[in-house]
Parts: C-alpha cells; structure tokens; sequence
C-alpha cells in the first residue's frame, strides 16, 4: 500500500482547507440573497436597483439583549418596582414619546426616531406561543409556526 505524497506542506493544506470550508458555509447566504433578490422582484415587478428609495432595516439584537433597557418604558411605575437595580434611571433615558425611550447609549436610534426614518413596534408576538425560546425563534426566522 503506497501512501499518497503531497506536494503543500502542512500549514498550506491547513489554509486552503480552512478557505474552502469558509467558501463552502458562504455559498447558502449567496444563494439564500440572490433567490430572495429573484422573489422579490418576481412579487413587485422590480429590483433593488431600480427602486432603491426604501428599504426596510430589520435590527434584532439576539443573545442577551435586555428589550426593556433599550426601548425603556420609563412611564410604568412597574418597571422601576421589578427592576430596582438594573432600570434605566428616567433621567437618563433618551424620551421619544410619552412613556417611552431609548437607553442613554442609543443615540443613533433618537435621531433616526426623530427623523421619522425609524420606528419601535412595541409588544409584537405571535398567538398560542410555544413557551420555548428555539421554536419561537425558528418562527420569527422563518414565519412558520413550529419552524
């Protein structure tokens, strides 16, 4: 039995197959845009590049984001009463409307409000959820119950 010589030496066969294995996990996120481009304009009748006036910014901020500390609801005297120590104090909170604001470090977020060029969807869920946090994130990901 003869053993197969090759002609790269280790970290070279390390690199190019560390490359092919990141080019091989993109290629789903190629294919997954360019099929969502496709669907999109097949729906409208255009494409991004001849519409690009709006465009829809979805911003979830997954693994360990706190939603009451960055849209805080500083009007609801219950927050304070559960929250003593990790509340946003009102004095600090960003006000973009009554009874609610941003956390003192979104001031991006304040402008972008101010400007109308944001918006917050406050309490969105689903009916009879699961009560598990993976099936509830397949379903927001892919707006399938039990997905």
């Amino acid at each position: 039995m003869s053993r197969f010589k090759c002609s790269c030496s280790r970290r070279d066969f390390l690199q190019k197959g560390l490359y092919g294995i990141g080019v091989g996990a993109a290629l789903p996120l190629l294919v997954g845009r360019t099929s969502a481009a496709l669907a999109a304009q097949a729906v409208t009748g255009t494409s991004m590049e001849t519409s690009p006036e709006r465009i829809l910014v979805v911003v979830e901020l997954s693994g360990g984001n706190d939603g009451l500390n960055t849209v805080v609801p500083y009007g609801n005297d219950e927050y304070y009463r559960v929250r003593p120590n990790l509340g946003i104090p009102e004095s600090q909170v960003l006000k973009i409307e009554d009874g609610y604001g941003f956390h003192p470090a979104l001031v991006g977020f304040e402008r972008l409000y101010k400007e109308g060029t944001m918006a917050v969807v406050h309490g969105c869920g689903y009916d009879n959820p699961s009560l598990s946090h993976f099936s509830s994130m397949g379903y927001w990901h892919t707006g399938v119950p039990n997905g």
